[in-house]
């Protein structure tokens, strides 16, 4: 599933190919302009997306071809995140208008969330799911978290504790269920693994607490 053409979306730019890199902006508004798919291809064959250049402090740099990103757009059910990486520029002359695009390679399925969950926030934490299965979250929301875990994808529909290192120093602990786990694209040696948090009423408090405080710094530095 990918946006269709004229489809309002958010972006997310990282620092690099790699997502736990952290951000240089997110929650940009942009918009659809073309969807490149090869009819009747594989389902892994190259997908891109074409986008209305996102504007943010410090956007007169590109980012380098590969550096990580997420679109997010919204559905009557929900929200849908998909990977994707920056692969290059464009300009269309529309007369009196130009446009600045950005072509974005698909790097991933996209992930549907519900709405009542979707009060989330990227940030990178240390998370482990048992001794010496762990990684970094690249998102975190009252409903879940999405994390780059380091080794072998988990089985989806395992049941797992989420123990998360906050940046006071104190674990936060969540049961959960793996909902993905697949190789990450361009981390062969991670895996791009998405958890739902099995009661978000339990720990919601403490995680609206990190989030607002994650907001708060992306504003001071002018990315949110």
């Amino acid at each position: 599933m990918l946006p269709s053409i004229n489809t309002l979306v958010r972006v997310a730019v990282g620092h690099s190919e790699d997502p736990a890199d952290g951000l240089r902006a997110c929650d940009v508004p942009s918009r659809v302009e073309d969807v490149q798919v090869v009819p009747g291809a594989p389902a892994d064959s190259p997908r891109r997306v074409l986008v209305a250049t996102p504007r943010f402090p410090g956007d007169s740099e590109e980012p380098g071809p590969g550096t990580a990103c997420t679109l997010t757009w919204t559905l009557p059910d929900g929200v849908v995140e998909l990977p994707v990486a920056y692969d290059s520029s464009t300009v269309w002359n529309a007369e009196p208008a130009v446009l600045r695009l950005w072509w974005l390679a698909v790097t991933g399925e996209p992930v549907r969330i519900q709405r009542r969950e979707y009060f989330r926030c990227p940030i990178a934490l240390p998370v482990t799911f048992a001794p010496g299965i762990g990684g970094r979250t690249t998102d975190l929301g009252e409903g879940g978290l999405r994390c780059l875990l380091v080794g072998d994808p988990l089985a989806a529909g395992a049941a797992v504790e989420s123990r998360l290192e906050l940046p006071d120093g104190s674990t936060l602990t969540v049961a959960g269920t793996v909902l993905r786990s697949d190789q990450a694209l361009r981390a062969p040696d991670h895996a791009d693994t998405v958890v739902r948090f099995d009661d978000p009423e339990a720990a919601g408090d403490e995680v609206r607490r990190v989030i607002f405080a994650e907001q708060l710094r992306l504003r001071r530095l002018g990315l949110d």
